[in-house]
């Protein structure tokens, strides 16, 4: 084997390796939970019972495709705080590593209609007349990938407690329409993407 390729494999190999041993790096640090605390202190300050449910970091991007135009990619993140039959959201943005807070909003079986979740784990809320109220996803590892994504949160079993329970909500959703006849839907909560979110590039 030539030199020059020995040489490229040996430093491709370095470089796989330094990215394995930063994630590791990364996800020990998350696991000490600083991060996550400071969400549970926020949802504090919106939820007078906040220790009655269960704290988790839920985020989700959007991308929009045109050809012959940038590619367009806008990233949420949001405070998640459920228990049986409910679920508060609250709106985040990043300025740095400073965390700033939304009014949150309340998803339950009186105003949402429908709960669709996709392929790659996107969880969304529809209102009773079908408008989507909130997208989001649960990830059991969120390792800091930049500013859109500043957070390092370690979160697995948040992670799964959010699936048992959005299987409960969703079975209670699909059982229980009637309960829902009459009652007017839930003005669209805000948005509140992260600032500069919007990466571009020409296709």
């Amino acid at each position: 084997m030539k030199p020059e390729y020995i040489l490229m494999a040996v430093t491709f190999a370095g470089l796989f390796l330094a990215a394995v041993i930063s994630q590791q790096v990364k996800q020990r640090k998350g696991r000490g939970g600083g991060d996550l605390a400071r969400l549970r202190d926020i949802a504090a300050k919106q939820l007078d019972d906040s220790g009655r449910y269960t704290i988790a970091y839920a985020c989700c991007s959007q991308v929009k495709l045109s050809v012959g135009r940038p590619v367009t990619t806008t990233y949420f993140s949001y405070i998640v705080a459920f228990r049986p039959e409910t679920l508060f959201v609250i709106p985040l943005q990043f300025s740095g590593r400073e965390i700033v807070s939304h009014p949150g909003f309340r998803l339950d079986r009186e105003n949402v209609g429908a709960v669709r979740t996709d392929k790659v784990g996107r969880v969304t809320f529809c209102a009773t007349d079908g408008t989507e109220l909130c997208t989001l996803s649960v990830s059991a590892s969120n390792t800091a990938d930049g500013p859109f994504q500043p957070l390092n949160i370690q979160q697995a079993d948040e992670a799964e407690r959010f699936q048992s329970f959005l299987r409960q909500f969703t079975a209670q959703i699909q059982a229980e329409p009637s309960r829902r006849d009459g009652v007017p839907p839930i003005s669209q909560p805000k948005r509140y993407p992260q600032q500069e979110t919007e990466r571009r590039r020409t296709l």
